[in-house]
């Protein structure tokens, strides 16, 4: 189950709260998630979660990350996201310091054998991944990550990147590692 709450305080949500797909809880986010309305929080403030529970998820199709919505699995071994085809992860900022968006306590696994598309794509945000794997076949091809934008950010802490052409691919934004490693890659980052 994926289950939608507010992050900071834990306030619970309004609206369904309880999706089966990533793609359908990011699609409903208005009916669950405070967007900035008075008298509520801002999501500056008191950012949404999409918990995601133990268990194995699917995305086929690009899945549109937006600020202040941030990505909670029970932990790399327990859950996996699963991208096929065409699905990958991006996050289109407008380079504002306060959109933001982390990732963590998740395995992305690429199960396709050659994709130019990258698992996770940053354009002008300000993005955080926390204990994540990014996983792929041998000699798969294609990035793990992608990152670009003067005003964004990448921030890896505690990430693992198993199998990718190139590792990280980035241009013009700062770049943070902290505790990560890169392994069976051709080009590191």
């Amino acid at each position: 189950a994926i289950v939608t709450v507010g992050y900071r305080d834990g306030s619970p949500v309004v609206g369904p709260g309880i999706y089966t797909s990533l793609q359908d809880a990011l699609l409903d986010v208005s009916s669950w998630c405070n967007l900035g309305s008075f008298p509520l929080p801002s999501p500056v403030e008191n950012p949404c979660l999409i918990r995601l529970t133990p268990g194995s998820y699917v995305v086929d199709t690009l899945v549109q990350l937006l600020p202040h919505v941030h990505l909670e699995g029970a932990g790399e071994a327990a859950t996996r996201i699963r991208l096929q085809g065409m699905g990958q992860l991006v996050f289109w900022g407008s380079g504002s310091a306060e959109e933001e968006v982390e990732i963590g306590s998740l395995t992305l696994e690429r199960d396709f054998p050659t994709s130019p598309l990258p698992a996770i794509e940053n354009h002008q945000g300000h993005m955080t991944l926390s204990a994540v794997t990014i996983w792929g076949p041998p000699n798969m091809g294609g990035y793990a990550i992608h990152a670009e934008g003067g005003s964004g950010s990448m921030t890896l802490n505690h990430v693992t990147i198993d199998g990718a052409g190139v590792a990280i691919e980035g241009f013009d934004m700062p770049l943070r590692i902290e505790d990560s490693r890169i392994r069976n890659s051709e080009i590191g980052v």
